[in-house]
């Protein structure tokens, strides 16, 4: 789905779609401007995907909340998450620092 250029509506529609199943290992929905509006959708989705191993959220303009709520998704329920992609999407150094520690610290104590 990367680059397809969906918008929060079909963000949150494709995230949704996704969580009938439990099988996702990787996950690309780069460069698609779903912003914080889709980022309940996708969190419920990941947080519905053990197996998942990389999920490449670069350029979907998720802002500091919405990258919080996937993250917390994250750190609860991928314990095989190796690589985690956010590149442009306006989140403050504080942010990613603070998620990157606690993300850290949950999936290597899982």
């Amino acid at each position: 789905m990367a680059s397809s250029r969906v918008g929060p509506g079909g963000g949150s529609a494709l995230a949704r779609g996704l969580c009938a199943g439990q099988c996702l290992t990787r996950l690309d929905v780069s460069d698609n401007p779903m912003t914080a509006e889709a980022a309940a959708a996708l969190a419920a989705c990941v947080a519905q995907q053990p197996n998942l191993t990389y999920l490449n959220l670069n350029d979907t303009a998720l802002t500091d909340d919405g990258v919080t709520e996937v993250c917390r998704a994250l750190a609860a329920a991928a314990p095989k998450l190796q690589e985690l992609e956010l590149a442009l999407n306006e989140v403050r150094v504080i942010c990613a620092w603070v998620w990157a520690c606690v993300a850290v610290q949950d999936w290597h104590t899982s």
